[in-house]
């Protein structure tokens, strides 16, 4: 529960705006759905989106649980315009939801892309029956806990999945920094836990050479 007084210079203010100043990495648009589903009050009262707080009242957001997710691969056809080994452009149907939530569960764009790669030579740096068990985002710390099978990875190979998963999902909305777990526990040989892209962008621990698709040569 996260709870705030009213001071004096924010009297009339937009209540999304009023949370949207005290709740780092969180959308107005997030708030807003917040505000309609009855999990924002004034002073204990649910409220509308245009409502305007006064000085001294109380307002106060209960955030939903996080829901646990199993995210499985799946082999769904998808419209490759591009592929290399960095970037993969998709022509994706207007019809098809981008990740897994409540009421889509499956048959995302996220269960098509954890497939894996579609073109020859091609490696994905993700190890077989990989699975997202379950995630949290709080205070733009997105956290991960993947099935087991990621702790099996170490030395380049846990540096390349963990570049991979930062790069993409900092760039959606309300993710600032990516922790990774496996199996609920966190890599102790990792000089940080929680990554952000421009620090991956700016790493020059990964010589080219690691980068190059298996096959490759100079």
């Amino acid at each position: 529960m996260n709870s705030w007084l009213v001071e004096k210079e924010m009297n009339a203010l937009r209540i999304d705006k009023f949370i949207s100043e005290r709740m780092d990495g969180v959308s107005r648009s997030y708030i807003q759905k917040l505000i309609k589903d009855g999990l924002v009050t004034v002073d204990l009262k649910p409220v509308k989106a245009n409502y305007k707080v006064n000085e001294g009242e109380r307002v106060e957001v209960a955030l939903p649980e996080p829901v646990s997710l199993d995210i499985e691969p799946q082999n769904i056809p998808l419209d490759i315009l591009y592929e290399d080994k960095d970037v993969l452009l998709v022509n994706k149907p207007k019809d098809m939801v981008v990740h897994p939530s409540a009421g889509h569960l499956d048959g995302t764009l996220v269960n098509a892309l954890l497939a894996g790669p579609t073109q020859g030579g091609l490696v994905s740096p993700f190890p077989q029956g990989l699975s997202l068990q379950s995630w949290e985002l709080e205070d733009g710390l997105l956290t991960l806990n993947f099935s087991e099978q990621y702790g099996g990875l170490a030395d380049i190979s846990l540096t390349l999945a963990d570049y991979c998963l930062v790069l993409t999902l900092s760039q959606v909305e309300g993710v600032d920094t990516v922790q990774i777990q496996s199996a609920g526990h966190t890599y102790h040989s990792r000089s940080h836990q929680t990554m952000k892209a421009d620090e991956v962008l700016t790493d020059q621990s990964l010589p080219e050479e690691d980068l190059r698709p298996s096959g490759e040569e100079n």
